[in-house]
């Protein structure tokens, strides 16, 4: 266990207690890693039909992995924070890409949850802008995954400006442990390491005629390829954006 004043972090994934902010297309396959590698975990939506779908959504991801998808129906779902139970280790963001959204979320769960490590799955807005009215902002950071999270192993633990170093340290491990592949972003600026290497790459081969390629998805498997990104063949990006 790790502990500080300010918060605590199992690193027995069997005894870590998840709260998954968010079950869409990002939340519930984010629950559904954390599930299949065995951590309880709870669900929060405030659309009961999003909510509806998790069980079943949750079964097919994990039979895809390979993993028992009896985990699906340990998740617990909840409609309000007030249901969510006491005990929640770890927080995860990935509700929409609105700002005022966010920062009163994380200003409610600092509050209900005054121990719990809470991590914003953003990938546009900085972290200290997303903790800015929270009372921890030390034990808030990101965790940037990639769609779909339970396929692609790249995850960016993103420090922001106020973040606990062991806050992050202990978030990467505990990623690692549940077959993630972290890399800590030591510097808070939007769109983080990734999402910068995408854009550069697509501006270089807009504006570079000589890079071109003749067929976009051989560029495309270039990128994916030069990130590690093993998983991204099962999902057949080029087909998938129609990109033959």
């Amino acid at each position: 266990m790790i502990q500080s004043e300010n918060f605590e972090l199992p690193e027995p994934i069997s005894d870590l207690n998840v709260l998954v902010m968010g079950a869409g297309l990002m939340g519930h396959s984010i629950a559904g890693v954390f599930a299949g590698a065995g951590a309880s975990v709870t669900v929060h939506d405030v659309d009961p039909r999003a909510l509806e779908a998790v069980p079943e959504k949750l079964g097919k991801q994990l039979v895809t992995v390979g993993a028992d998808p009896a985990a699906a129906n340990r998740v617990r779902l909840a409609a309000t924070l007030e249901a969510v139970a006491p005990g929640i280790h770890l927080v995860i963001e990935a509700v929409a890409e609105v700002l005022d959204v966010k920062q009163e979320l994380f200003a409610r769960l600092g509050t209900l949850l005054p121990h719990a490590v809470l991590a914003t799955n953003t990938s546009v807005f900085k972290i200290g802008e997303v903790a800015r009215h929270t009372s921890h902002p030390e034990r808030v950071l990101g965790t940037h995954w990639w769609n779909p999270p339970h396929l692609i192993p790249l995850v960016e633990v993103v420090h922001g400006d106020s973040t606990n170093p062991a806050v992050a340290d202990s978030v990467a491990r505990l990623l690692g442990s549940v077959g993630k592949v972290p890399v800590h972003v030591r510097k808070d600026t939007p769109g983080f390491i990734g999402n910068r290497l995408q854009h550069g790459l697509r501006r270089c081969r807009s504006s570079k005629p000589e890079y071109a390629t003749r067929r976009r998805s051989t560029s495309w498997s270039a990128t994916a390829l030069g990130c590690d990104c093993r998983s991204w063949d099962r999902w057949k990006m080029p087909t998938m954006w129609g990109w033959t």
